[in-house]
């Protein structure tokens, strides 16, 4: 189960990295006044994977714990 997660999280974390650069690419071009919708669409998922990987690390953290207190 908390390989799952942490694989979904590396996957989520892959996705965030090439908006970001997505989004670099945006908002260094030139015609980035024509695109600003672009990116602020960008933001906004990028936000949200953020969200997405911090709640998939609490996640995992709280499986870490149950398993260390079942062995002691």
């Amino acid at each position: 189960m908390m390989d799952d997660w942490i694989v979904k999280r590396n996957n989520l974390q892959e996705e965030k990295n090439e908006l970001l650069e997505e989004r670099e690419k945006i908002i260094t071009s030139e015609i980035r006044n024509e695109l600003g919708g672009d990116a602020q669409a960008l933001d906004d998922k990028i936000k949200i994977i953020t969200s997405k990987i911090t709640y998939i690390t609490a996640k995992i953290h709280s499986l870490h714990c149950s398993r260390i207190r079942k062995i002691c």
